[in-house]
């Protein structure tokens, strides 16, 4: 092939341009053996240049079709030419290459940004994003900071965030770990996601092993799975707390009972749930224990109760007999010996009453069934009637009782007076009981707080035998006695201290004692008590004082008709007397039949009612009595029952009775308890006259 058939020949000049320019050579000739041609660059005239000359450059080379031929190129500087003309051409080509080199590098750099850079940009404000708020500290995120100190603040914050996963991975691992409770995650289809190390030890599930299985399949029974996925939904839609209780399965197919809850668990779109399990099998079997042991001791009380109310019921009534025969018995005419003889038999069931009352008065405290009644009282004349009723013993005993200087007489305090005299008696006759010469000296002391508030301090010291260290720290336990060398026994109940310690703190105060053993004891009690204000202290004053005036009551100012409803023969025949002694008329019947029969037969101003009773008993003869019409309804009626137990009195109250008064009867109570009665019936009388009178007034003046 030829260079004009290929059009080759046309390139010619095009190449020998491209080749060297226009500046560079002064003229170049081209020639090629095979088509015998020869081409001169850039004009014919520069054959004349060459000559013979050895050509400047020498090529050969071999044809396209495979042929060799010599192809000879020579080239003739343009040595004439000024070195200016080099220099710009220098500096084209310079231009040239600068021109085309910042071309291409805008094209690169287009290409770059296209492809590489603006990605890369977007992933990294993405990622500067992301980690806003993660160690602030640890990177910079200030847009006019050059992206590579961004990118490298970014990368060691990422690092870092990495770091702290890891760290957070690793805390929360090892907090679920030490979880008692199997801590299970599932996604929202119920596949196993993670669990911690209890669940394997506890179930005895092995971790790669169930991870992707559905949890229910693992662990609940046959028979409980549709409870479970009812639960399971619940749970979810509530998203509560609550812990269920239900039969599940460990890997060897054992059940247990287990306490489970389940929590959703949001991360932006994705939703998984946790469920947390603890084995509940030993508590369940130790609650259950427990409510045995519970259901025991209310049976085990409640048969205490019942026998204490029984043994109570059926000691105060004969007891009743017999205190009420001895009391009528010391207003007849006996000599020495029938007098002696007498003292004694009063003293023993004095006793006998004093040891039921404090059982009973210690299983009220236990029930918790005791509740302190404050009243005015003067602690001067609390004193008294203590003394008063130790008066008998001290003589006995052969020892002085004193009295220390006390505070202001005329002082009136609020507080439980009943049970302030019960703890100061306690401690009195203990103190009176242990000492066999010497005295018994009781005093009382008051440090005032403000106008409105005292301390009030009750001691009682002795010259007795003292109390032994080993012994003292037993003296308030309960049915605890101290021995007596003596040949007397001294033994009480073991219940006076330890009741007194409780009546003591249930009024808001403490109670102790010193002791050493031969040369006696003191015991103390102190009460925060409020005091009486100045007018009423003044008044209570001038009516203690018209009291001590009076001359002593003897009990038989009393008038009008008493139905006495009694079924003890005994006690039938001690209360006839004593209510006659009293000035009353008394007829009696022996159940609650017979109560609303007499009623119906004959008027009467009181009921003296007892509760137990053969064919009708006291508080179903009220009941009817109530339901009566006129004034029948509104007879007063007086429980005199043997029934003492802790709230029996408020029992017996709410049935519809006014009053109560516990047997064994003592006269003085009874008698202020009729006489309490007997001024309603009056006053009641007085507003019914008066009413009638107004009435016929009013007629009267139409």
């Amino acid at each position: 092939m030829s260079l004009a058939e290929s059009g080759e020949e046309k390139m010619i000049p095009l190449f020998l341009g491209t080749l060297v320019g226009d500046r560079i050579f002064g003229c170049i000739r081209l020639d090629i053996d095979s088509s015998n041609s020869h081409y001169i660059w850039p004009t014919q005239s520069c054959d004349q240049n060459f000559g013979d000359a050895s050509p400047k450059v020498y090529i050969t080379g071999v044809s396209a079709g495979g042929n060799t031929a010599d192809i000879q190129i020579q080239a003739e500087l343009d040595e004439s030419a000024p070195f200016d003309k080099y220099f710009q051409e220098g500096i084209h080509i310079a231009l040239s290459a600068f021109l085309m080199g910042l071309f291409a590098l805008l094209a690169v750099n287009f290409a770059f940004n296209r492809s590489v850079r603006r990605p890369l940009k977007n992933l990294l404000d993405e990622l500067l994003e992301a980690l806003a708020g993660a160690d602030g500290n640890s990177w910079s995120n200030d847009p006019d900071d050059s992206r590579i100190p961004r990118f490298s603040g970014a990368y060691e914050a990422l690092l870092e965030r990495a770091k702290e996963l890891r760290r957070k991975e690793e805390f929360w691992r090892t907090i679920t770990d030490s979880s008692h409770d199997c801590v299970i995650s599932i996604d929202k289809r119920g596949r196993i996601i993670d669990f911690n190390g209890q669940t394997e030890t506890i179930l005895g599930f092995q971790r790669d092993t169930v991870l992707g299985v559905e949890l229910s399949g693992l662990l609940v029974p046959d028979r409980h799975l549709e409870a479970w996925d009812l639960l399971f939904v619940s749970r979810c839609e509530k998203n509560s707390d609550e812990r269920q209780i239900m039969e599940l399965l460990r890997a060897d197919g054992s059940e247990f009972q287990a306490e489970f809850s389940i929590r959703e668990i949001a991360i932006h779109d994705d939703h998984f749930f946790t469920v947390y399990i603890f084995d509940v099998t030993d508590i369940l079997k130790h609650e259950q224990e427990l409510r045995e042991a519970r259901n025991a001791a209310e049976q085990a009380s409640i048969a205490k109760s019942s026998f204490l109310a029984m043994v109570s019921h059926e000691i105060r009534t004969p007891l009743n007999a017999v205190h009420g025969a001895l009391g009528l018995m010391s207003s007849s005419e006996l000599d020495s010996s029938q007098r002696k003889f007498l003292d004694v038999g009063r003293k023993g069931a004095e006793s006998l009453l004093l040891i039921i009352n404090d059982i009973l008065d210690f299983s009220r405290i236990e029930a918790g069934k005791l509740v302190l009644e404050p009243t005015l009282f003067d602690p001067e004349q609390t004193i008294e009637d203590v003394i008063q009723v130790l008066e008998p013993r001290i003589h006995e005993n052969q020892i002085s009782m004193e009295r220390g200087p006390g505070f202001d007489a005329s002082q009136y305090f609020i507080g439980d007076v009943s049970r302030i005299r019960q703890v100061l008696l306690n401690l009195c006759s203990n103190a009176v009981r242990f000492t066999d010469r010497g005295y018994v000296r009781v005093d009382c002391s008051c440090n005032y707080l403000n106008d409105y508030e005292a301390s009030v301090r009750f001691a009682v010291k002795d010259t007795g035998r003292g109390v032994s260290i080993d012994n003292q720290e037993h003296l308030f336990e309960e049915f605890w006695g101290q021995s007596n060398s003596g040949t007397n026994s001294n033994h009480g109940t073991g219940l006076g201290l330890p009741i007194s310690k409780k009546l003591v703190e249930m009024m808001g105060g403490t109670i102790g004692f010193e002791s050493e053993i031969g040369q006696g004891s003191t015991f103390w009690f102190e009460l925060p008590l409020q005091r009486a204000d100045h007018e009423t202290t003044a008044e209570l004053n001038i009516l203690s004082q018209a009291k001590n005036e009076q001359p002593d009551n003897n009990f038989s100012d009393l008038h009008g008709r008493v139905l006495l409803a009694e079924d003890n023969p005994a006690n039938q025949l001690i209360s006839q007397v004593l209510l006659g002694r009293m000035g009353l008329q008394v007829d009696v019947a022996a159940n609650g039949h017979e109560v609303i029969e007499a009623l119906h037969m004959h008027p009467y101003d009181l009921i003296l009612m007892d509760v137990n009773m053969p064919e009708m008993g006291g508080i179903e003869a009220t009941r009817i009595i109530r339901e009566m019409p006129n004034e029948l309804a509104g007879i007063p009626i007086i429980a005199m029952t043997a029934l003492a137990m802790p709230g029996d009195r408020d029992m017996i109250l709410s049935m519809g009775m006014d009053d109560y008064v516990s047997k064994p009867v003592i006269r003085e109570e009874l008698y202020d308890t009729i006489v309490k009665a007997m001024k309603r019936i009056k006053s009641a009388d007085s507003d019914r006259l008066d009413m009638q009178k107004r009435k016929w007034m009013t007629t009267g003046l139409r």
